[in-house]
């Protein structure tokens, strides 16, 4: 069984708004090299490989992303799925939200319809209650 793809993948965007949000993260500066370099500073860095569009995968592989560490981010821009995730995942519940809306109408009758028979159970019970008390031995 295989996991999941991550949603950078199955939305094809990397980062929360841009694939630069990943140049100061741990995962984009972790040995890369000396700071003197310029490794891990300013724009050179890594991104992780679901941010890779299908030209990089056909292209680098498994190393799509992950060894884009030698050049400015932006040289492998072709590569890398550019536009950010907040609005992938805002777009993709927006589409959906009569889907959405439907599922918590429907979940909110299933409750209500709970609550009513809970209520006619309660009542059924105290009349039992009230039958057994008043009638004699």
């Amino acid at each position: 069984m295989r996991a999941p793809k991550p949603p950078s993948e199955t939305l094809h965007c990397c980062g929360v708004k841009t694939y630069h949000d990943w140049l100061n993260s741990h995962f984009a500066t972790a040995n890369l090299g000396p700071p003197e370099l310029g490794l891990g500073s300013g724009n050179i860095g890594r991104v992780p490989h679901s941010c890779c569009n299908s030209l990089g995968i056909s292209e680098d592989g498994e190393n799509c992303g992950v060894s884009y560490n030698k050049l400015p981010l932006v040289t492998y821009e072709p590569y890398l799925n550019t536009h950010g995730c907040l609005d992938a995942v805002y777009n993709r519940f927006y589409h959906n939200l009569d889907i959405v809306i439907g599922l918590a109408v429907g979940i909110g009758c299933f409750q209500l319809m709970g609550m009513v028979l809970t209520i006619l159970l309660c009542c059924c019970i105290d009349e039992k209650q009230k039958q057994m008390r008043s009638e004699p031995y």
